[in-house]
């Protein structure tokens, strides 16, 4: 992994948008694909657009956040704190396995912890299912997510924070 002191995690302006599409693209083709069924992998690749990630990003109680390694974009993450809940957070797959996943998910469970937060709960994909439970979340139970015509097989998990 490339020196630390080169990482930076900022919050998404718009700019961002075309980068966002294209790396959320990226994990989804190539991490979640060895995963998935061709069909849901074709159905979840429509709806990561520009305009999608445009009108997400106008949700004002929803924060997003870019890691950046020697100015390079190399993961992002999504997430309403009020609601105590992960909607996603993507790591390049030739960035994977090197802690910058835990990185910005350490960022993040510091934000839930300065708003109280006593636990935060995430729909996970398969494949993210030992990361997860590597950073203390549990299983509630498996469940059914619709893309467009497709249901999606993913695990309800939560994760109990202590001060």
């Amino acid at each position: 992994m490339k020196n630390i002191n080169n990482m930076k995690i900022r919050k998404v302006n718009t700019k961002d948008i075309k980068d966002i599409v294209n790396l959320h693209r990226k994990v989804v083709a190539i991490t979640n694909a060895k995963h998935y069924s061709p069909k849901v992998i074709e159905e979840w690749l429509s709806q990561i657009t520009p305009e999608s990630v445009r009108r997400q990003l106008k949700v004002k109680a929803t924060s997003w956040y870019l890691l950046e390694l020697d100015n390079k974009i190399v993961g992002f993450c999504q997430f309403p704190v009020a609601k105590k809940i992960i909607y996603q957070l993507n790591i390049d797959p030739e960035y994977q396995g090197k802690s910058l996943g835990k990185t910005l998910y350490d960022f993040m469970e510091e934000k839930f912890k300065e708003a109280k937060a006593d636990s935060i709960e995430l729909n996970s994909t398969i494949n993210a299912r030992s990361f997860y439970e590597h950073l203390g979340f549990k299983v509630k139970k498996p469940i059914k997510f619709k893309i467009i015509n497709s249901d999606m097989d993913m695990l309800e998990m939560r994760k109990t924070l202590k001060d």
